[in-house]
């Protein structure tokens, strides 16, 4: 078995307490800027300039780097990023300025829950029916309101060796507003050569997040490569057949072949 990269467990115990001071910090201060705007508009405006500065904060603690490829849309427009882990979001927070679809059930984590509900991120359970109806409406005021929502459509992680098929039915507020879908390919890699991307940085299959997230916290050198793909018409557009040509553009830009969901 290959050498694993040394983790660093004094770097991990500082870079946490920064990070919890930060969070806390970044959260007082966005309560108090929203306490003062007026009307729901201006919430989400001042909610996306706070997610994506507390998503750059984020990485500048974690010594998160990235290289960008491409022209960051503007107005409203799905992003639609390949899925490793929880580091896609925070690099991908930090270069665009959007909402990200989050799950429901990040709503009861301790902290994190109090952080996804402040910024008013559209919410997306495991359920079915009115739960997925309930996430289209929140999906398209956002997107009619001119903004862009960031959404990871494979709807679970892999270790960045594919992607998997995405899910169609969060395409269709995207056509009911007409706004276009942009694709986004992302790759990691690392300064050590013993960093395994698909272990120490994908979170997938059997890892527990606190190990995993501890041992993150101690690495060094970490650098995300971001590509941004031209943006596809969705006005009018089959969702399935939407979904299969946003995945090929995924796929090509992340140079990454198309995966099946029961691989995993």
């Amino acid at each position: 078995m290959a050498e694993r990269a040394r983790s660093n467990g004094w770097l991990a115990g500082v870079r946490v307490g920064v990070f919890v001071v930060f969070c806390a910090v970044m959260l007082v201060a966005y309560l108090v800027r929203r306490w003062f705007a007026r009307g729901r508009d201006a919430r989400w405006r001042v909610a996306v300039r706070w997610i994506r500065a507390w998503c750059r904060g984020a990485c500048w603690i974690l010594g998160l780097r990235w290289r960008l490829e491409g022209e960051l849309p503007r107005g409203a427009c799905l992003l639609v990023p390949n899925h490793l882990g929880y580091v896609d979001f925070l690099v991908l927070g930090a270069v665009f300025p959007c909402f990200i679809l989050s799950r429901a059930d990040l709503l009861g984590w301790p902290g994190v829950g109090l952080l996804v509900a402040a910024s008013e991120n559209p919410t997306v359970s495991r359920g079915r029916g009115r739960d997925v109806r309930e996430t289209a409406v929140q999906m398209r005021e956002r997107l009619e309101a001119g903004h862009a929502i960031l959404a990871f459509l494979e709807g679970t992680s892999s270790a960045g060796d594919r992607v998997l098929p995405f899910m169609p039915s969060f395409l269709q507020p995207v056509i009911d507003a007409g706004a276009p879908v942009v694709p986004v390919g992302i790759g990691w890699s690392a300064h050590d050569p013993r960093v395994d991307v698909g272990e120490d940085i994908a979170f997938w299959k059997d890892h527990e997040f606190g190990p995993h997230t501890w041992r993150l916290f101690g690495l060094r050198g970490l650098e995300a490569q971001v590509r941004i793909g031209q943006p596809i018409a969705s006005s009018g557009r089959p969702r399935r057949e939407l979904a299969e040509e946003t995945r090929q553009a995924v796929c090509e830009l992340a140079g990454l072949p198309p995966g099946e969901r029961a691989d995993l």
